[in-house]
């Protein structure tokens, strides 16, 4: 029986390779993924004995072997397509925004992002699965779609592994997916509006954001009122009545919210200022989507969005898991603060660090 064979059966540790090599523990770890912290040079020879030595860490023991063999430049792997429902160089801008973080960070592990602006009619998304599979596409990052009710998208599903980013598709229902953990932002902005000082906390958002979101704005609401005292306790406004201006007038005479958090900005803002009231010195304002500059509250993560899309997909593509998933996968990453001028008590809002992935194997 050959070394690498003996040593393959008695089992070969890290230690092992870090005793012959005269590096840490941490070295070795950190230099078999790969990490550019460490020199090139000292990568190259842990790899070579860890090569030699017979250990197996699948998958990412061949992504350092591949390392160590491939030039300093990097490979082209294959390319992906990103599916878009606008065209790129128009609105909205976050579609813009996630494909250049995408793409940037594609190209760092080797990959080329294609865009491909779809309908929602099936002929077309039929004709596109026929360009992909003739190009040898075989990874497709979906882009949040918004502009029918019940968006659906008609690909081929078993010849590709797909990623979703948000949670707009209801058709198919179960593809893997990068999403904002939105309830869980919300239930710490009723704790921290209600520790700045709030007392009457609201919730102003438009059906279909909270049906587009399984319910998430509402559940998180009636969850973070159940233990107030019923004096504080207000309905989302939804459940008052019909979403509108007459609707919000009535709500909010009733109940007098000292701040509102919302999803769109378009309404509810004109709204109070119809009503002769102004924004925070009479009513403050909480987006969960704020994309204006002077709105206070959170907003996506594009750049975390297109980096985890791009690292799912990879990790599906190495592993050749293609269809759709038994068992989708979900990374999830937080919303960042903006600080803005609509919140009349200043919120100590803690760090957005986006949460790490867990590698699904």
């Amino acid at each position: 029986m050959s070394g690498t064979s003996s040593m393959a059966r008695k089992g070969v540790n890290m230690q092992a390779i870090a005793t012959e090599a005269g590096y840490s523990m941490a070295t070795v770890s950190l230099a078999l993924r790969g990490a550019k912290r460490i020199p090139v040079k000292t990568r190259k020879k842990i790899c070579a004995i860890a090569a030699r030595r017979g250990y197996r860490v699948a998958p990412l023991l061949s992504k350092a072997f591949a390392f160590a063999r491939r030039p300093e430049y990097l490979r082209y792997r294959e390319t992906l397509a990103m599916i878009l429902e606008y065209p790129l160089a128009e609105e909205p801008s976050y579609q813009k925004g996630i494909y250049d973080h995408a793409s940037a960070y594609a190209e760092t592990l080797g990959y080329r992002i294609d865009p491909f602006q779809v309908s929602g009619k099936a002929k077309d998304h039929h004709r596109l699965s026929r360009v992909l599979s003739a190009r040898g596409i075989r990874g497709v990052i979906v882009l949040p779609r918004l502009e029918n009710k019940f968006p659906r998208l008609h690909l081929d599903w078993q010849k590709f592994a797909a990623v979703e980013i948000g949670r707009t598709l209801w058709h198919p229902r179960g593809l893997h997916r990068v999403e904002r953990s939105i309830y869980l932002e919300l239930i710490e902005v009723f704790h921290l509006l209600k520790k700045a000082g709030y007392q009457r906390i609201g919730m102003a958002v438009e059906p279909t954001a909270d049906k587009m979101r399984q319910g998430l704005y509402t559940a998180a609401c009636l969850i973070a009122q159940y233990r107030l005292p019923q004096k504080q306790v207000i309905p989302p406004m939804t459940r008052f009545g019909d979403w509108g201006e007459k609707t919000f007038r009535s709500w909010f005479k009733k109940y007098r919210p000292d701040v509102i958090i919302v999803h769109s900005t378009d309404a509810v803002p004109g709204w109070i200022r119809a009503m002769g009231l102004s924004i925070p010195h009479d009513v403050s304002i909480f987006g969960s989507n704020a994309t204006e500059s002077n709105l206070s509250g959170l907003t996506s993560n594009l750049h975390l969005y297109g980096v985890r899309a791009v690292e799912l997909l990879s990790v599906l593509l190495d592993r050749n898991v293609l269809g759709l998933p038994e068992e989708p996968y979900c990374w999830q990453v937080k919303g960042q603060w903006k600080s803005g001028e609509s919140l009349k008590k200043s919120l100590n809002f803690p760090s957005t660090v986006n949460s790490h992935p867990i590698d699904p194997g």
